[in-house]
């Protein structure tokens, strides 16, 4: 596992990249650089920038000429076999946007080789965790993307951790992230920054204003069946579902991961595919009011969890409880607003502050981390399980990690409280 500080020096802070290492003194040229490039193409942003750190710079085609290991080797390509044939020669290597971008900073380059030469600085500052991807394959290669654009992973979620990125919003790395108030982003927030790692002007991936546009929405990833509710509610909430990068289905559909649930019914248990989580409206409201998706062993249907426990099976659907409850669920109900963001209008947040204790809006039980195998930093990632289904039913808190969440229910209800004055 990788250093969490990284192993790349600074880059640009026009562009958000905050400078690591001592500026670079203009009259001391004492670097040796070599630019890979089937011509002696002069004068262009490279070579302006290799001219900073040395007086006279080479130009080869693959390096073999050089025997040098001091030489830093600019390079565009790094899937090439020259790439490979320096990496394997322990050569010092930069990709020509990483140049520029320490050339702009007055930055000194690197002194050591580097097991993962940065092409670009894109995502200097990013220490990213992993959970919910599932594809060996794609794990790696974003691992790679990453690294060669100056972020690091690690493979458990800490403090040091300034993004997770998910393949779905649910599991114990996601509700750390969200308590936490770590982003979670889409792995596309790699992808997108690597396409475009020959652009030296780009900003930082870590910048907020990036972050934002690939912040996951709160049911990204998972497949709900809304039971019990009217037509016009129903159809409300899948406009909701959809906003939010959710998928409506069928209760019958063995990829269904989540049964919401009006309170004054219950679904057949029976009709259940696989594992799912039945759980009440209140789950559904509150993950949209808070932009992300709630601890669902908190939300838990009371009548199908106690059925699960215990074993029975016989069929309940849709069977009707006391009247009090159902009108009492609905007036509860009624004062939930909710419309987009883009329309300007939110879910009244006083309702889930009363409803709700800090024990049921927050849950930190378990080791708060699922069992996603974080990919290895070099080629081949080792064929582990990805992902594992999340516990349905939470064990009790203890009376310290019951003290822990009431101060970070406090914290939060600030924060709140705070954001609702100034916006």
């Amino acid at each position: 596992m990788e250093d969490a500080q990284g192993e790349n020096q600074a880059g640009n802070p026009s562009n958000g990249y905050a400078p690591d290492s001592p500026p670079s003194n203009p009259d001391m040229k004492t670097a040796k650089i070599c630019i890979i490039r089937e011509d002696e193409v002069r004068d262009d942003p490279v070579h302006e920038a290799a001219k900073k750190y040395c007086d006279f710079v080479k130009f080869s085609r693959d390096g073999s000429e050089l025997l040098d290991l001091e030489t830093i080797y600019i390079i565009d390509n790094f899937d090439s076999p020259v790439f490979n044939s320096l990496k394997d020669r322990k050569c010092r290597i930069l990709g020509p946007t990483a140049l520029i971008q320490y050339a702009e900073n007055n930055s000194a380059l690197p002194t050591k080789i580097l097991k993962h030469p940065p092409y670009c600085l894109h995502m200097k500052g990013a220490v990213v965790c992993f959970t919910g991807l599932r594809d060996k394959i794609e794990i790696d290669k974003v691992v790679r993307e990453l690294f060669h654009m100056g972020g690091n992973f690690v493979r458990e979620m800490s403090g040091k951790v300034t993004h997770l990125v998910a393949g779905r919003c649910t599991g114990d790395k996601y509700q750390y992230a969200t308590t936490f108030r770590v982003p979670v982003v889409g792995v596309d927030w790699i992808h997108n920054m690597w396409e475009q790692r020959d652009d030296a002007k780009t900003l930082n991936a870590i910048d907020p204003l990036v972050v934002q546009q690939y912040k996951l929405k709160p049911f990204f990833g998972a497949r709900i069946c809304l039971f019990g509710f009217s037509d016009d509610e129903k159809r409300h909430m899948e406009a909701v579902l959809v906003e939010n990068c959710g998928t409506l289905v069928d209760i019958d559909d063995s990829s269904c991961t989540h049964v919401v649930v009006e309170e004054g019914t219950l679904p057949d248990i029976n009709v259940l595919q696989g594992y799912c989580n039945v759980v009440r409206a209140e789950w559904f409201w509150l993950s949209v009011q808070k932009e992300s998706c709630a601890d669902e062993a908190q939300y838990i249907l009371a009548q199908a969890q106690q059925i699960t426990s215990n074993g029975d099976h016989t069929p309940h659907s849709s069977t009707p409880l006391s009247h009090s409850f159902v009108d009492s669920a609905r007036r509860k109900r009624k004062r939930l607003r909710f419309q987009s963001r883009q329309s300007g209008a939110s879910i009244t947040a006083d309702l889930i502050d009363s409803t709700y204790s800090p024990q049921t809006r927050l849950s930190l039980s378990g080791s708060l981390l699922d069992n996603t195998a974080s990919p290895e930093p070099c080629a081949s990632v080792p064929d582990t399980s990805i992902v594992a289904s999340p516990a349905p039913i939470a064990p009790p808190l203890s009376p310290r990690q019951m003290v822990f969440l009431e101060l970070v229910q406090t914290e939060t209800n600030y924060v709140d409280i705070l954001h609702t004055i100034v916006y």
